[in-house]
């Protein structure tokens, strides 16, 4: 999966930071304390501001780096079924792709959205 640097940056402030950081406050009483914990220790040493970005260029070299030759597709959602499918050798459904946001209720619920 493909993302662009500064979108997924946004995203993860507005999610995940937001969490840890509420935590620290004593405010998170939400099910993603153990998964904002995970993430603050394990990748990226307590400051995602200060090395958030480099974990992100990090992981996705890793990412490239391991995949063996013609397993790895860079599919950006934005493409849509094709790609995904001809990758898969699937015929393209008969549907929309979906296009929803996971972290929409809980935008609502946290910052208003």
């Amino acid at each position: 999966m493909v993302r662009e640097e500064d979108a997924w940056y946004k995203s993860m402030i507005d999610t995940l930071v937001r969490q840890y950081t509420a935590y620290d406050l004593g405010k998170n009483t939400s099910s993603m304390r153990p998964l904002a914990e995970k993430y603050r220790h394990y990748c990226w040493g307590d400051d995602f501001r200060a090395n958030g970005r480099e974990y992100f260029r990090q992981y996705n070299e890793n990412v490239r780096r391991i995949a063996p030759e013609g397993r790895l597709l860079k599919f950006n959602v934005n493409q849509g079924w094709r790609p995904l499918c001809e990758f898969l050798g699937q015929p393209v459904p008969g549907m929309p792709f979906p296009r929803s946001d996971d972290w929409l209720e809980y935008k609502k619920e946290h910052h208003g959205v």
